[in-house]
C-alpha cells in the first residue's frame, strides 16, 4: 500500500474515532447547579445534579468541598445516583469557597 493510501486510511480512522467519540460524550444531557449556604455560621457547599442519556437516567456522582486557594479542606466526597445525586459538604469557616464537581 502506498504511503499515500496509508495516510488517507489512517485519517479515515481517525476521523471516525473523533466523531464516535464525540457522539458518546454529547449524548449525556446534564443539568448540575451548585450553591454555598450557612449553618449557624460555618458555611457549605451543596449541588445537585440530573443526568440522562436518551432518556436514561446515568449512573453518575456529585461533589462538594469548600477550598482553600485550590486545596480542598473539606470534602463531600463522591455521593453517587441513578439519574439525580446531591452533595453537602462538612460546615467550614467562611472564608473557604465552595466547589462543587459532577461526572461519571
Amino acid at each position: 500500500m502506498s504511503r499515500t493510501k496509508k495516510l488517507v486510511v489512517f485519517s479515515l480512522v481517525l476521523i471516525t474515532l473523533i466523531a464516535s467519540a464525540a457522539t458518546v460524550f454529547a449524548a449525556v444531557d446534564w443539568d448540575h447547579h451548585g450553591t454555598y449556604g450557612y449553618q449557624n455560621g460555618l458555611k457549605y457547599a451543596y449541588g445537585y445534579t440530573y443526568a440522562y442519556e436518551n432518556g436514561n437516567a446515568v449512573y453518575h456522582y456529585t461533589r462538594a468541598t469548600l477550598e482553600s486557594w485550590g486545596s480542598i479542606r473539606l470534602d463531600s466526597g463522591r455521593c453517587w445516583g441513578t439519574g439525580y445525586s446531591s452533595a453537602k459538604s462538612p460546615n467550614g469557616d467562611r472564608e473557604l469557597s465552595a466547589r462543587t464537581y459532577y461526572g461519571r
